[in-house]
């Protein structure tokens, strides 16, 4: 069974090739034997989404892509349940006496047959991603297996063994979702509900991966449990709490922060792992030699405020915490305030506020500031009460670290006058605003160097920086099949100068006012990704997924490239796939030349000739973002009118912006289409094909600025 597995996975991996002959990636990529992680690669190798690659398959063995993975109940139980989740396969329902049966790999012949037998039926077999068909088995079988890690890493759990009395059972599983979550170096473990159960992810380097499916009795039992360890109240479910416990695995010890928070189907259960035994330092960060130094040249000051921003899970707190261990000397005392304290620093000391007694973060600064300190960490600015105290505490001699939740360096000014700072006090103790994010870093196993021909995003950033990127990921056994290991931060730093200043305490504070009118490399997030891009320690792509729109913007100020230069478009990212544009014509070989065009631009093109057709076409691709209707020459006024009519009522839904391109010889067919109602803008043929795609591109480029 093994090697016809391991063979079927060959042909699989052979009609990617056939059906990406640019892509060598796929023809050299080592495959597991796992189908889940076989997708995930050969899809990462061709640089395209699941959905996008199933629709390929496919295609290509003759098939349709399953819509709908809602099985008949009756019909499931013609398949064996060990039998459906070993081969990734799952019977959906009769249609004219014949089993539709969805599956993750066309090209096993074996298996067909092995489906016909049990069925004892004949089959009509669609195609699916096996993530999508794992989740359908999920939902569809009620007794699972008992807990096993497979594979793809994922854990199966038998109801029946976990319906023991004997609460080893659980114990185990909840020890064993903890150890793997460890081994797979993730920060944080989530337990939600899920389809009648309960769903186990892991986030690792910042994305969320799940690990276990779990049935309702076991979910309910495993959030009882982690509540009951976390010193929580198991019997009050409708209430959030937070809780703590410890673990000890090997040579680390971890302090696991638990929260159980209420919700629609029964509790979340996020657990985050804070490793006891790391080491804080600048250097072992990540942070690049110019960073380090700067954030170095700001610790050294006396007095003032030196502020960290960035959403949650950016690193803040490790940043934070490696400056204050540099800091941490014999001849200083340092005091922190936080809620909670995350991590144990030797020699400092740590207050953790505790409003229930009393103990808020405005109390315990006014007593902080009473015994002395040369360095205070406040862990979060979160109200006008708190900025008050830090700001008092830095005009008076006191060297003040703080966090503030803004999207960018400059933006913490005008948040801090929300918080009623006056502008004379934050120009004169602000000292400096470090935006910091975390980026994932590329798998140094097997990450590969960049090959022609370049994706879609290292086009744009060769085409601005003049470089191409050095490598692309992959991924391995070792990094999960990701192509990524570990993080690395990015970061904004923005030292107050006396021009800013002045600015400040004249009230010149909004964003444009306050942005300095050159950056330098160390005030932008983009220039720090762009560097670590080009040293190979991350992709384009996974900066785009980090800074987003913004990264072209300020990477075209800093290399003094026209905005109007760079081209609208969706990142290969294995996600959404790229922007489209659907030709409503009439068959004229213009239409194959704009088709080109647009290709050329990083457009996917769909075609119609009726309005029926378009709106089949809108209905099937939701990434189509414009509509280029293309009028026959040949055709009279009226008929062109009444078929803009019939295009209107089709797609109108859809509210998608189009362009009308019209005859030259009706010279009243726009005047005549506005008292039909029509509103798109038109153009007069003849029309260049680039004059359409700068405005398909316009339109992107648009939408994608306010992103």
């Amino acid at each position: 069974m093994q090697t016809s597995q391991a063979n079927a996975i060959a042909e699989l991996r052979a009609l990617a090739s056939r059906l990406y002959p640019d892509k060598p990636a796929l023809a050299s990529t080592v495959l597991p034997q796992s189908l889940a992680t076989v997708w995930t690669l050969l899809s990462g190798a061709a640089g395209v989404s699941q959905q996008q690659f199933a629709q390929a398959i496919a295609q290509a063995s003759g098939l349709t892509v399953a819509r709908n993975l809602n099985p008949d109940p009756a019909v499931v139980k013609l398949l064996p349940e060990a039998f459906a989740r070993a081969q990734c396969a799952l019977p959906l329902y009769i249609s004219n006496e014949r089993c539709v049966t969805v599956l993750a790999n066309p090209c096993d012949e074996e298996l067909k047959d092995q489906i016909a037998f049990a069925t004892r039926r004949d089959n009509d077999f669609v195609v699916a991603p096996p993530e999508d068909i794992e989740l359908a088995i999920h939902v569809a079988y009620s007794n699972l297996g008992s807990h096993t890690i497979t594979s793809t890493g994922k854990l199966v759990i038998q109801a029946e063994k976990a319906d023991d009395q004997n609460e080893n059972v659980i114990i185990n599983l909840a020890q064993g979702l903890l150890q793997e979550a460890i081994r797979l170096r993730a920060s944080d473990l989530h337990i939600q509900p899920f389809s009648g159960g309960g769903a186990v992810r892991v986030r690792v380097d910042s994305m969320l991966r799940r690990i276990a499916l779990l049935p309702d009795n076991v979910y309910h039992r495993i959030c009882r449990y982690f509540k009951a360890q976390s010193g929580m109240f198991t019997s009050k479910e409708r209430i959030a709490q937070d809780g703590r416990m410890s673990l000890t695995l090997v040579d680390h010890a971890f302090d696991l922060r638990v929260s159980s928070l209420p919700s629609r189907g029964g509790e979340r259960i996020v657990i985050r792992f804070l490793d006891q035994s790391r080491n804080f330092s600048l250097s072992g960060n990540g942070f690049s030699l110019a960073e380090i130094q700067s954030l170095r040249r700001l610790s050294r000051n006396s007095a003032g405020l030196v502020l960290i921003t960035g959403p949650t899970g950016s690193g803040k707190t490790t940043t934070l915490y490696a400056l204050l261990q540099e800091l941490n000397q014999v001849h200083r005392n340092i005091m922190t305030v936080e809620d909670p304290i995350e991590y144990t620093l030797m020699g400092l000391s740590q207050v953790e506020t505790d409003d229930a007694a009393g103990l808020t973060f405005a109390s315990a600064l006014r007593s902080a500031l009473r015994q002395d300190p040369d360095v205070l960490l406040i862990g979060e600015i979160r109200d006008q009460e708190t900025a008050q105290i830090a700001f008092q505490a830095a005009l008076t001699g006191h060297l003040v670290f703080s966090t503030l939740h803004t999207n960018d360096a400059l933006s913490s000014i005008p948040r801090l006058l929300d918080l009623r700072v006056h502008p004379s006090i934050l120009s004169e103790a602000l000292v400096a605003v470090v935006a910091q994010r975390l980026c994932r870093k590329l798998c140094p196993l097997c990450r590969q160097p960049v090959e022609a021909p370049l994706l879609n995003e290292e086009q744009v950033f060769k085409g601005i920086t003049k470089i191409e990127p050095a490598y692309r990921a992959v991924g391995c056994e070792a990094c999960g099949f990701s192509g990524y290991m570990g993080r690395l931060p990015i970061t904004e730093i923005l030292e107050l100068d006396q021009t800013l200043r002045d600015d400040i305490s004249a009230g010149r504070s909004g964003p444009a006012g306050a942005r300095p009118a050159q950056l330098n490399n160390l005030q932008s997030l983009s220039s720090s990704a762009a560097r670590h891009v080009i040293s190979g320690d991350t992709t384009v792509a996974e900066v785009y997924r980090v800074i987003g729109q913004r990264l072209w913007r300020d990477l075209a100020a800093e290399y003094q490239v026209e905005a109007t230069e760079i081209p609208a478009f969706q990142p290969t990212d294995g996600a959404s796939g790229s922007s489209a544009v659907l030709i409503l014509g009439c068959g004229e070989s213009f239409e194959e030349q704009l088709a080109i065009e647009l290709q050329n631009a990083w457009f996917e093109v769909y075609r119609a000739y009726t309005a029926d057709e378009a709106r089949q076409q809108l209905e099937k691709h939701d990434n189509i973002v414009h509509v280029v209707v293309n009028l026959d020459d040949s055709q009279e006024q009226a008929a062109l009118v009444a078929f803009i009519h019939e295009a209107r009522v089709a797609m109108a839904w859809s509210r998608l912006p189009a362009l009308l391109l019209l005859p030259a010889r009706h010279t009243d067919l726009e005047q005549a289409l506005v008292a039909d109602g029509a509103t798109s803008p038109c153009l007069i043929k003849p029309v260049l094909p680039r004059q359409v795609v700068t405005c398909c591109s316009d339109v992107v480029r648009g939408v994608l600025q306010h992103e």
